[in-house]
């Protein structure tokens, strides 16, 4: 989804999925699942993790 536009991203239809749907195609984001509201994550593919990303 790298080479996605804006207006491919804004098209895209919101569609809600049971957590347990979620987890079963992808839990490797779960043990940051308690970490504080506002957090934010970026997914490093090399290694198929997620890395916190600094607030500032």
């Amino acid at each position: 989804m790298g080479d996605s536009t804006d207006e491919d991203l804004e098209a895209r239809k919101l569609e809600y999925v049971a957590i347990g749907a979620v987890l079963n195609r992808d839990d490797s984001w779960v043990s940051h699942i308690d970490a504080p509201i506002g957090t934010a994550l970026m997914r490093d593919f090399e290694t198929n993790s997620y890395i916190a990303e600094d607030a500032g």
